[in-house]
Formats: C-alpha cells, structure tokens, sequence
C-alpha cells in the first residue's frame, strides 16, 4: 500500500523495474484502481545474475561497479539488446544522448533473467 500511496504522492507516471517484481504488479495496480490514483505504466526488464543464478545485489554480496561509469552503461545497454551507438560515446553525458533518443523497450530480451554483463561484476 504504501509503495502505491507514495508513487501517487510523487506524480509517478512510470516505472522501470526488474523482471523479478512483476508477480507484485497486478496487486500494485490494483491497490492504485481502488484508491483512485492515476496508474502509472510498467515495464519490467531482465535482472542480472551471476553464474550461479543469483540476482546481482547487495544482498548476494554482488562486486561493485568500477569507478569509471561508462563500461558499465555500455555493458547494460547491451545487455538490455538495445540499439548500438553509431560513434562509440567518449562519456556518461554522449551515452545518455544516445540512450535517451534510442531507448527501445520493444526490444527487451522477452526473458526474466539473464547472466550479467562480462566486466568483472559475476
């Protein structure tokens, strides 16, 4: 309930989360039909795991990400199969003008889980 009240607070109009939340979404919805909010829109993406089938987290004592942050859009721009840049950016800000005008969430792999992205994080 009050994940449902906040999101209403808040203005909340979308959300992205992992794969793993979607059996509490129709719950979520629910909750937001009858309190009369406005039900935001949901997209679930694929979550991460390591090799032995563990969600990357900090609860799985998952390795954290580098300092440099750009391998690691890079890796989850992959991983989430979405359209390459032509130019490879040289930083987070070129990533996030391509990312933003090229997002594709037709082209999610149709999976829960995936192995994560090869940068020493599984």
């Amino acid at each position: 309930l009050a994940v449902v009240v906040d999101d209403a607070t808040q203005g909340i109009t979308d959300i992205v989360r992992g794969a793993d939340l979607l059996s509490s979404t129709p719950r979520q919805l629910h909750l937001a039909h009858l309190l009369g909010c406005r039900v935001p829109t949901y997209l679930h993406v694929p979550v991460a795991i390591d090799r032995e089938g563990q969600k990357l987290s900090k609860q799985t004592l998952a390795p954290p990400l580098p300092d440099e942050p750009l391998p690691a859009l890079l890796a989850a721009w992959r991983f989430l199969d979405q359209p390459p840049p032509r130019v490879a950016p040289r930083d987070p800000a070129a990533f996030w003008r391509h990312a933003i005008g090229a997002w594709t969430p037709s082209r999610l792999p149709p999976v829960p889980m995936l192995p994560a992205p090869s940068l020493a994080l599984a």
